[in-house]
């Protein structure tokens, strides 16, 4: 795994904030629910649930935070990659959490246990 890659996975599972995509050339902004971005080159990362639900637990009670990650998961699908998490339990409750947390920056105590469980 390269620089990039970590840094990438570091800001999915809620380690690092979405501002340290500028360490690697990443700009987004949302106005009005419009996506502004603009990145260089990066092939995107392979998630798995776990790494969905870590940030999930992690932004769950700061609403600003949470619904500005969960709109960078949701609009980067050049960087990141759920294929794998489509095939693992649970997936259905995390994806549906991350369009809530998108939309009014909360998300359900269902979805919240249930990333809990599957964080790793």
């Amino acid at each position: 795994m390269d620089k990039n890659d970590e840094i990438i996975y570091q800001v999915v599972r809620g380690e690092r904030p979405c501002t340290d995509l500028k360490l690697l050339g990443v700009e987004f902004d949302f106005v009005d629910d419009a996506r502004i971005m603009r990145m260089p080159y990066l092939k995107a990362v392979k998630l798995r649930v776990s790494d969905v639900a870590n940030g999930l637990v992690k932004y769950h009670d700061q609403p600003k935070d949470l619904q500005k990650w969960a709109r960078f998961m949701l609009m980067a699908s050049n960087l990141v990659d759920f294929d794998e998490c489509e095939k693992e339990t649970g997936w259905d409750v995390l994806l549906n959490a991350l369009w809530d947390a998108m939309g009014n920056g909360t998300i359900s105590e269902n979805a919240l246990h249930r990333a809990e469980e599957l964080a790793k």
